[in-house]
């Protein structure tokens, strides 16, 4: 009995340990990804991102038109 209860504290305890490292890396994410957005260079730099990427798809649906007609 008294081996079985000390099994099964160690067990709760490794599973607390385990919940809190989860939590702690969740909050850590969050918080960056809050000071991201919270931070004006961020914004711009992924602004200048989104504009890019929507140039390079429009200039690669100009190509699949022109290849289409051809």
């Amino acid at each position: 009995m008294r081996l079985q209860r000390r099994r099964h504290l160690r067990s709760l305890k490794r599973r607390k340990l385990e919940s809190q490292k989860e939590q702690k890396a969740e909050y850590e994410y969050v918080s960056l990804i809050f000071g991201m957005m919270l931070d004006p260079n961020i914004l711009l730099l992924s602004a200048l991102l989104a504009k890019r990427v929507a140039e390079k798809k429009a200039k690669v649906a100009a190509i699949k038109a022109s290849h289409k007609t051809a």
